[in-house]
């Protein structure tokens, strides 16, 4: 009579939860991101978001599924979805203010740079490789700005 729950659902406003583990994202905690990073040479992307935020499940739908931008994550960085309200302390601690906040850090918990609200793919792309780029330059040949560089 009233079709699929989650036509239901979408009629009333609601969506399915963000799920942090779906790729590109992987199941870990900040602590264990730093770990890894080190390990692996790469930075950690730290995307904090809220479950009622509308720009955040729209860089779910799209951003984060663009092949391009999985594939960059994917070779250069440690990405993990935080949640800022679950993870208050975190939050805090990188002055998160609005969602989505979008952090890249070295291996260890320096702050690249950062970028906040919805981008899309191309646009994201661009900002994040430039937030590599300025912190090669500022603090010597980070290990990943070789391959963050865009190519012409």
């Amino acid at each position: 009579m009233w079709g699929t729950p989650a036509l239901l659902l979408s009629m009333l406003g609601c969506t399915p939860p963000i799920d942090p583990a779906t790729p590109p994202f992987r199941p870990i905690d900040y602590d264990a991101a730093l770990e890894a990073a080190a390990r692996e040479g790469k930075v950690v992307f730290l995307d904090f978001y809220a479950s009622w935020c509308p720009p955040c499940r729209r860089l779910d739908s799209t951003t984060w599924k663009d092949p391009a931008v999985v594939a960059w994550l994917d070779a250069n960085t440690i990405p993990v979805k935080i949640d800022a309200e679950a993870e208050g302390e975190l939050a805090w601690a990188f002055m998160v203010e609005a969602y989505p906040t979008l952090v890249l850090v070295d291996a260890e918990g320096t702050e690249l740079g950062r970028m906040l609200g919805f981008l899309p793919p191309e646009v994201f792309l661009d900002a994040a490789k430039s937030v590599i780029d300025r912190a090669a330059t500022t603090s010597g040949d980070h290990p990943i700005a070789r391959d963050a560089r865009p190519t012409t």
